[in-house]
């Protein structure tokens, strides 16, 4: 029986060449590089716990690109959908003197680029994405409140006012009121609702208040909440730069509160990203499942919307960040956002996003030109979501995480490669314990998109797999098998 298997990947400029056992092609240009070998170890018996339950985005959606939206949705395999409201934008004034009687329009269409005509409806966005991806899980994060009825009028950016609200009656009948119009207008599940009850209270444009005020918002929030369904989870605090609040909070917290703990980190290099999300994780998991819904490198700008995610380089360091992070114990991991906007409001390009606004402003003119970030994206989620991490052995210098999906139908081992360094990497992949007769093998580049640039079958048990990683690149590979025996083999934790 063949038990190794040899797949050497050579990237010259923009060409590939694949040899399958012997050289079958030989490049036409060499250019010098360190060579380093490298071996990973991959153990399909030895499970270290679950991928990210929830992975996701923060929204992103333009009316009058419906069609288009609903595709990069698609194409982008999230489960989870994050959506910031600021109260000020939907009650802009107050509804009327009765709190327990509601005349708020939730509604209204939104104008963002009115020289080209772009709006955003909520309504449309929602009961479109429901309609679409009935399972995905929609977590809302109120965000700042409206001018009225706010302790501090003049918030973040001048876009709405900072908590605590001067009346909790009133803000009781915008939550309560939001959350019964995504149930039962907009078709989303009670049980596929979440809520955070306040964004990044440790900042004074979101929150000017006392700890008691925090808590107290956190009670009328969750009643709120219960007034529609018990089953609509909170969340807290989305604390950015540390757990010092959360940490207060907790302690003070009321029943209920929360079902899960999320936080926000930016820094200014890879390295100090993934050890404040490590860090921020170790320390909040012992208060229940812990969310990253927001997370970035400041090399590529400033969290003020200005960052941009269009270059190689930025997609590079995500491949980066999060192969080093999808294993960190994370229940839910969201990228802030979909997209870049031009939006009047922000006086013109916003970035964060995966890919470009509808003038094309950081993709040559190309509306909503995809960036290679957004693969990289689409290739975890797709791959990589929604299954058990593996053990792995390899370098320092290649960052991967291997994930098992597996049932009685077949098995599947995907493995994330990421080499950031200058050096060519001749890797030697040592497959244990991976139980198929037949197995196909994918290659994905992840800064390219989800079609494999190389593909084979092998009709032998794998056992190792040759692989050169060239400098500044980052690879999906997929083996898929049928299985050895009729016998299913469960997944277990050593």
């Amino acid at each position: 029986m063949r038990r190794a298997f040899v797949l050497r990947m050579i990237l010259v400029l923009m060409s590939v060449c694949i040899i399958v056992g012997v050289v079958g092609c030989i490049p036409l240009v060499s250019l010098p590089a360190r060579h380093a070998s490298s071996t990973i170890q991959v153990d399909w018996w030895n499970c270290q716990g679950p991928t990210p339950a929830y992975y996701g985005v923060e929204y992103s959606w333009i009316d009058q690109d419906r069609d288009l939206f609903l595709e990069r949705y698609r194409l982008l395999g999230a489960n989870l959908l994050r959506v910031q409201i600021d109260l000020d934008y939907l009650e802009m004034i107050n509804d009327n003197d009765d709190p327990n009687e509601s005349e708020i329009d939730f509604n209204v269409t939104f104008p963002i680029d009115m020289q080209y005509g772009k709006t955003l409806t909520y309504r449309d966005m929602f009961s479109s994405l429901a309609s679409e991806f009935p399972d995905m899980h929609i977590h809302i994060n109120i965000w700042l409140a409206s001018r009225w009825n706010a302790r501090e009028p003049n918030g973040y950016l001048g876009l709405g006012g900072a908590f605590p609200p001067l009346s909790y009656a009133e803000h009781s009948e915008f939550i309560r009121e939001f959350a019964r119009w995504l149930v039962e207008t907009c078709g989303i599940e009670s049980e596929r609702l979440s809520f955070s009850f306040i964004n990044e209270p440790n900042l004074e444009g979101f929150f000017v208040g006392t700890m008691d005020e925090l808590v107290q918002m956190s009670v009328e929030t969750r009643a709120a909440l219960d007034d529609v369904s018990p089953q609509i989870q909170m969340m807290g605090l989305d604390e950015v730069h540390g757990a010092r609040w959360t940490d207060t909070f907790h302690s003070s917290r009321p029943n209920g509160c929360c079902d899960a703990w999320t936080f926000h980190a930016y820094e200014h290099d890879i390295d100090s990203l993934v050890n404040a999300i490590e860090d921020r994780v170790n320390y909040l998991d012992t208060y229940g499942p812990v969310w990253v819904t927001e997370f970035a490198d400041m090399t590529n700008g400033s969290p003020d919307a200005q960052m941009d995610f269009s270059t190689k380089s930025a997609a590079l360091g995500f491949a980066d960040i999060l192969g080093q992070v999808w294993d960190a114990g994370l229940e839910g991991v969201v990228h802030f956002k979909l997209s870049d906007t031009y939006a009047d409001q922000l006086g013109g390009w916003a970035g964060h996003g995966l890919f470009a606004d509808s003038r094309g402003t950081k993709s040559n003119g190309e509306p909503y030109g995809i960036y290679p970030s957004f693969w990289v994206f689409a290739n975890l989620y797709n791959q990589l979501g929604n299954g058990q991490i593996v053990a792995t052995t390899t370098t320092s210098e290649l960052t991967m995480v291997a994930v098992r999906k597996d049932d009685i139908f077949g098995s599947q081992l995907a493995l994330w490669i990421t080499n950031s360094t200058s050096a060519h990497h001749d890797t030697s992949i040592q497959l244990g314990h991976f139980p198929a007769s037949i197995t196909q093998v994918k290659i994905l580049d992840n800064l390219k998109g989800p079609t494999p640039i190389a593909s084979d079958v092998i009709e032998a048990q794998l056992a190792s797999f040759e692989i050169e990683i060239p400098p500044q690149s980052s690879y999906t590979i997929i083996f898929h098998g049928t299985p050895m025996a009729e016998v299913y083999l469960p997944c277990t934790f050593k």
